[in-house]
């Protein structure tokens, strides 16, 4: 099987949290924790676009969800999205993240209709930039940044 998402190997890895590259675009993210804006005494799952040099794109805005965390949950929560990133994505309420981060990819090629056995039936275009911009969570809606 192609995987659509693959994570990348750091020689050094940084905190808890990791990257993903698109190898069809080259396009790469990080996945970490951070704050939750609803919750600041908790956390929650951030994923940010990088920059061709590999840091987060201080311009985009990043994709906030999982909140609610423990401190002490974030280490499995990462671990579960790490070992299975497409099975990650193909869960309910995920489709508009799994469409930012496929961003320019077809999404009727076998390698992305194998990676999520719920995506959108052929011939559906893929979801656009905009849409993803409702990400973050209903609480966190009052103008505040992820």
């Amino acid at each position: 099987m192609v995987h659509t998402l693959e994570v990348v190997d750091e020689r050094s890895p940084s905190g808890m949290g990791f990257f993903i590259k698109v190898p069809s675009t080259g396009r790469m993210y990080r996945v970490e924790p951070a704050r939750d804006p609803a919750q600041p005494r908790f956390w929650c799952i951030r994923i940010r676009r990088c920059t061709r040099a590999g840091v987060p794109d201080p311009i985009e805005r990043p994709w906030l969800g999982e909140g609610g965390m423990s401190r002490e949950d974030l280490p499995d929560a990462l671990r579960m999205i790490q070992e299975n990133v497409s099975g990650w994505l193909s869960q309910a309420g995920r489709h508009k993240l799994r469409g930012w981060l496929l961003e320019g990819v077809d999404e009727t090629s076998p390698a992305v209709a194998a990676s999520d056995p719920a995506s959108a039936p052929a011939g559906t275009p893929p979801t656009v930039p905009a849409a993803v911009l409702e990400h973050a969570r209903e609480e966190a809606t009052d103008g505040q940044r992820g």
